[in-house]
Order: C-alpha cells, then sequence, then structure tokens
C-alpha cells in the first residue's frame, strides 16, 4: 500500500519520499502496512491513521501528517478500545502493576482491560503491531510477568479480570461457563448451590487457564480425573487475532493443544468445564506436628496409601513458617461428614499433632484454605526423589531441611500431594503421587515487592543435592 492510495489525492514522489523519511524517523511504518499491520486496520473497522492522512494532507503537508501518525498511533488505540488502557503515565499506573509479579514491571508499557473478544483481538493486534510482547493475565493471583522472555521489548498485559470475569451456571446439563478472568473461587461459589461442583485446585485463587496448562487436579480428582479431562471447551482469540470455539469436535487439534497446555496459542475468554454433585460439607484441614515425628507419619502414609478411596486425600509437607519454625503440615481431606474423616484418619491423629485446625466446612471454603500461603513473589520447582517413605521423611532428611532453610527469610514449603484413585489425565503423569520421581513440590515465598528468585534458586538447589 503506497501513500498516493492510501490518500486518494495528488502526491508528487518527492513528498512521498519526505513522508515516508519523517515517519521511517520515528520508528514507524504506519501507512507502509505489513500484514500484521493491516490486520489492526480492520480490527477497528477503517485504518484510522490513513483517515487524518486523508484530511489534511492537502492543506498542511506530509510534515504534520507524519507528525499526526506518529502522536496518534497509542492514542488510537486506547481510544477504539472499548475496555481500560492503562499506561505509565496515568495516576493509577503503580496501583495496577502492583498486583503483577515484580520481577519485569518495569517493561510493562500498557495494561489492556477488554469488555469482550473484540478487544482482546484488537489488543493483540496493537502488540504485534508496535513490537510488544504481549503476557495475558486470567482470574489468578499474579500475571506472568515474569515468564516474559529475556528480550527488552516492552510489555503488554492483557488482564481479563476487570470486565471478562462472569460466571453461570447450567445445572440440568451439569455445565459451568467461566470468562477467561474468573477464577476457581467464583467457579466453586456459583456451583455449590445447585449441589455441583468441578474439578478445581487446592488454591481458589489460581486462574482457570493456569491450572489446565499445568495439568492441574484437586481434591475431587480422585473421582472425577484432572481438570484438563473436564474441559468440554473454550472460546479463543488466536495469535493471528481470530475468535474460535473450540471442542472435540470443532477445531480438535486447538482444543487438545490447550487442554496438553501447549503455549503460545492465544487468549482464552471462555472456559467450559463439567460439572459433578457435590456434598455441601466436607472434612478438610491442616494438622501440624514437630519434625521428630517425621518417621511415624511415613509409617502412617505407608499403610493409609494403598488402600485409601476416592473420597480421601492428603498434601504432606516440611514447612519453614515466617516464624522461622520448621513444622510437618498435614493437610487431610475427606469427603464427608466429620466424624467419618476422623476414623479414616484416626492413625494419623494419634501421632498427636501439634495443632489440629482440620473441621466440617462448606465445599466452596475448601480450595480457599491454602490461599494464604500463595503471595505475589514465588519460586516453585518439582524436585527429582525417591518415593518418600524412603527419603522424604525421616530424621536426617527433616534435620537437614531444618538448617538449609534456617539461613533464609524465605518462607519454604516442600510437600506433595496424595490424590488416590483415578489418574486418567490428558498427559500419562498428570497427578503426581506416592510412588512418582517427581512428586515433590518446592515453593519459596517472599513478601516484599522485590526480585529475590536467585536465592529462592540457591535454596531451591541446595534442598536438592539433599
Amino acid at each position: 500500500m503506497s501513500w498516493r492510495e492510501s490518500v486518494g489525492c495528488d502526491v508528487t514522489p518527492q513528498e512521498e519520499r519526505v513522508a515516508n523519511d519523517t515517519v521511517a524517523a520515528h520508528g514507524l511504518d504506519l501507512l507502509h502496512t505489513t500484514s500484521r499491520k493491516r490486520r489492526i486496520s480492520t480490527s477497528v473497522e477503517g485504518p484510522l491513521q490513513i483517515t487524518n492522512v486523508k484530511k489534511y494532507v492537502c492543506t498542511f503537508g506530509f510534515q504534520i501528517v507524519a507528525s499526526l501518525t506518529v502522536m496518534s498511533n497509542f492514542d488510537i488505540f486506547r481510544r477504539r478500545f472499548k475496555g481500560d488502557v492503562v499506561s505509565p503515565e496515568d495516576s493509577g499506573y503503580a496501583q495496577v502493576i502492583n498486583r503483577y509479579a515484580a520481577l519485569k514491571v518495569g517493561r510493562i508499557t500498557a495494561v489492556a482491560f477488554p469488555k469482550d473478544p473484540k478487544d482482546v483481538s484488537f489488543a493483540i493486534g496493537y502488540a504485534q503491531a508496535v513490537d510488544l510482547q504481549i503476557v495475558h493475565h486470567g482470574g489468578g493471583h499474579s500475571a506472568n510477568v515474569a515468564g516474559a522472555s529475556f528480550e527488552e521489548r516492552g510489555i503488554l498485559v492483557i488482564d481479563l479480570t476487570r470486565y471478562l470475569n462472569n460466571v453461570w451456571v447450567d445445572a440440568k446439563k451439569k455445565l459451568v461457563y467461566a470468562q477467561g478472568g474468573a477464577n476457581w473461587r467464583s467457579v466453586d461459589c456459583s456451583s455449590t448451590p445447585h449441589a455441583l461442583a468441578a474439578v478445581a485446585g487446592n488454591v481458589s485463587e489460581v486462574e482457570i487457564g493456569g491450572l489446565i496448562k499445568a495439568s492441574g487436579y484437586g481434591w475431587l480428582s480422585g473421582a472425577h480425573g484432572s481438570v484438563a479431562n473436564n474441559l468440554v471447551q473454550v472460546t479463543v482469540v488466536t495469535g493471528g487475532g481470530d475468535l474460535m470455539v473450540s471442542n472435540e469436535l470443532e477445531h480438535h487439534d486447538l482444543f487438545q493443544s490447550i487442554r496438553e497446555g501447549l503455549p503460545g496459542l492465544g487468549v482464552v475468554t471462555e472456559f467450559v468445564m463439567k460439572l459433578h454433585p457435590q456434598g455441601r460439607k466436607v472434612f478438610a484441614g491442616r494438622v501440624l506436628f514437630g519434625i521428630d515425628t517425621c518417621e511415624k507419619i511415613s509409617a502412617f502414609l505407608g499403610v493409609w496409601w494403598p488402600t485409601a478411596s476416592t473420597q480421601e486425600g492428603m498434601t504432606v509437607g516440611l514447612n519453614r513458617t515466617a516464624s522461622g519454625q520448621t513444622v510437618i503440615v498435614c493437610f487431610v481431606f475427606y469427603n464427608g461428614s466429620e466424624t467419618d474423616g476422623r476414623q479414616v484418619y484416626k492413625d494419623l491423629f494419634d501421632i498427636g499433632p501439634i495443632s489440629d485446625w482440620a473441621t466440617e466446612i462448606p465445599y466452596e471454603q475448601l480450595n480457599g484454605m491454602t490461599n494464604t500461603t500463595s503471595m505475589q513473589c514465588f519460586f516453585t520447582k518439582r524436585l527429582r526423589t525417591k518415593p518418600p517413605s524412603e527419603i522424604f521423611f525421616n530424621a536426617g532428611f527433616c534435620s537437614q531441611f531444618a538448617t538449609v532453610v534456617s539461613r533464609t527469610s524465605h518462607e519454604v514449603v516442600l510437600t506433595q500431594h496424595y490424590i488416590p484413585g483415578k489418574t486418567n489425565g490428558t498427559r500419562p503423569s498428570f497427578m503426581p503421587h506416592h510412588h512418582s520421581r517427581e512428586s515433590v513440590l518446592l515453593l519459596v515465598h517472599w513478601r516484599e515487592n522485590t526480585s529475590k528468585e536467585e536465592q529462592a534458586k540457591e535454596i531451591a538447589r541446595a534442598l536438592e543435592s539433599l
């Protein structure tokens, strides 16, 4: 596309060269559009920058037109975007980006809060045109800004949480429809009034897509499989700006790729998931033990795990708390009454806990009980281990863990999930369990909004060496 064709009026070759040179000097090529940039013109229902040229070129000349184009590039995006756009010049910018992981916030050029999928498509097109990296933020506790590549390009965060965060339930079909900005708390609270529940993770602040990508599972996975197995349909804005509905019958390859957690497929604006009958109350909570009981707990796991039913589940871990104390934390779950749950875990309680917070609770509170450990800044790593009965819970290892973590101000958690029963995940090893070689999860948290990732990695390496 040439200037002469775009403007629709007489332009001499010399005037065209001057215009091109002026635009190029500002690092732009808005009117000589590439295929990617032409997509933006389509998405805003007509190339606004070319309309401006057509209006002013014959009166004011190309120098002013080029200046107008340079100034209006971001303004065009903001004006045509139906949602909110926050940039560093805005007073609320610092507050907005504070919710994201802090490692690369200096590179966030703008945060876009779309109101609908067309807004998402427009934002993707704009980012491609001006060479920004795209980071998507769904309903989780932080955007994956830290996961952006190490290039020096700026970042456009597409944040779905402000407007695309609704959840609705079709109780007859046992389906839940959740927009991309919703989190699992919204899903749980919407489903339980119908005596239904989705398979969700054990942290309700996590976004839906993030848990699917991570081959996530939860307390109901023993009976119903992984989160990805319960995904029925997604609506996706692809990297090309196209809106696609994907399921087992339509665009199956895209649907399967999303279930398998492949990156770079686009922004999911709606998830449709199966729901399952669920009682209103469950028995769950933390039970803390001193590290001197580790071998007794290991013995309990060796007896309980082989015969545990799909209504049961535990996480067991070593935790260096913010106060500096090292404890063993057992989070117990039973999908039933407290009376029955305490009977199931009687041998564990008989060991003698330091504290016992397990109780009967409404189901919708279950997946929020570990949210307090989900801080803004964290580092996670899966460690290769032998089965925990051989190494994880013995006096020597617990003592060495306490020594390593005593040298840091970070909160450190080394934990393992025990979810019995159904393990038919999308991936063969979707559900780490007692005999998995990669079943121990290390989490290192810190509260300050600063980068302490290198120190966290040092802790991980020291614990892995044990």
